[in-house]
Order: C-alpha cells, then structure tokens, then sequence
C-alpha cells in the first residue's frame, strides 16, 4: 500500500536538520532523502509521505550516530515552538484545561500523533496515539513527542506542574539514564500506553498565570489556523482532523 501521507511543521524538520548541520552532515543532501529543499525549512511544508521523513530520521540516526536522537530534538522543543498553541497553553485556568486544548489541537504541529485522556486511579493520563504505523522511526518520534508535551504543560504550570510518571510502550533503550536525566520524573518502559501522568488531585487546582480573555483569543486563533489548514490537506489528514476535532466537543 501506498505510504500515508503526514503534516509536520517545517520547525521540526529544521531542528533536526540542525543537528545534522553540528557533526558536519550536508544538510542539502540530507534533505533530498525526503524531497525537501533547504529553502522550503523556511515556510509550510507540503505534506510529506511518511517514506519521505523515515528516510530523512535514518540518515539523520546514521549521520549524528546519535541513538537518542528523538531525546534531543524534545529537549529543544520548547512551548515556543508550539506557536498559537504555545501561547494557549501557557494562559490556561487549569491543567485540565491546558491538555485538552493540546488534544484538540495538536494536529496543527502534526499529524504522526493525537492525544487523549484517561483517568486511571489518582492519576490523570495524557495519552500519545499513533493514527499511523511509524515503523522504526517510532522511538524517536514519540520520545520527541513527549519532551514538547511535558514542557509544554511545564511552561503552562511553573512551578506546579508535576509530572508524576512518564510511560513508554517501548523497551529500555541503552541511554535510559540519559532519558531519565533529560525527564526528571518516574520512567515506565514496556508499557501498554505511551504519554505522561499526572496526579489527579493537582490538574484542576487553578493556575496563577491564568488569562481568560488570552486563552479565548488563543484558542479562537487555533481554530481558524485549523480551519485554514483543512483544505491543504490529503482526506486521510482531513479525516484525522474531523476525529480531533470530535474528541473536543
């Protein structure tokens, strides 16, 4: 079958074409693995195939010959580059509020995941769901994913937002330790979900950098930018949008 076409913002592409660019890699030849040309890092990606950008993560992996590759590209994906969604995240009365504004939204950075959210006991879990097979770019994908999502719910919460675990429904890898300096909290490896937890008691405790009236103006301006993205993209990408935008009504 054919391979499934994929939204990613240019941002992410440029993040780790950066690191490429630091152990000497031909940044130009590394994005003709994907189709891409260094002029295109600088506005709206056309959506690439998810062959394009496994091609482009592996000859990333091999050039750096950096395994925890996924670890570093989170770590420098602060709430900033989430854009509008950044600035929302940010002004929110609550955490609750904060993660579901990030699983309504979070197809505007990308369409590799979605969220959800699940109660489970004392915890409240942010859920990554895979609407695609990543294959074997799955690790560093979802570890990238995890990074921007706990600093994301960090920068909405200084100070309070603390995340109680992170699970992986991946195995150890041999940098775990590393993964652990990098999340500073409970790791949970060979897990049944991917995401984080946090402890229920704290996610509807109000916030003190919260803004109502930036919070509405943030969250009506994700809805147009989703809106304006529609017509760009491929059905399946229109079809996972519908579902996003259901899981938030």
């Amino acid at each position: 079958p054919p391979s499934p076409n994929i939204q990613l913002q240019s941002l992410y592409i440029r993040q780790i074409a950066d690191h490429v660019a630091a152990v000497g890699g031909d940044v130009a030849a590394w994005l003709a693995q994907g189709g891409l040309r260094p002029e295109q890092l600088e506005g709206e990606l056309p959506e690439l195939s998810l062959d394009a950008l496994t091609r482009l993560i592996d000859g990333a992996l091999a050039l750096t010959r950096e395994p925890a590759l996924g670890l570093l590209v989170g770590e420098r994906l602060r709430v900033n580059t989430l854009g509008v969604l950044g600035f929302a995240a940010m002004s929110g009365a609550t955490l609750r509020q904060v993660i579901e504004l990030l699983v309504r939204y979070i197809g505007l950075r990308t369409s590799l995941v979605s969220l959800a959210v699940e109660q489970h006991r004392q915890e409240l879990r942010l859920l990554i769901l895979e609407p695609v097979a990543l294959g074997r770019i799955r690790r560093p994908v979802l570890e990238a994913v995890i990074l921007a999502l706990k600093h994301a719910l960090e920068a909405g919460a200084p100070g309070r937002a603390a995340i109680s675990r992170v699970a992986f429904a991946l195995p150890a890898p041999a940098y775990a330790d590393f993964a652990q300096q990098l999340l500073r909290c409970e790791l949970s490896w060979n897990c049944a979900w991917s995401g984080l937890a946090l402890p229920l008691a704290q996610v509807d405790a109000p916030l003190s950098a919260a803004d109502a009236a930036a919070f509405a103006q943030a969250e009506h301006l994700c809805e147009a930018e989703l809106r304006r993205l529609a017509p760009q993209q491929s059905t399946t990408a229109r079809v996972q949008r519908l579902l996003l935008e259901a899981s938030g009504s």
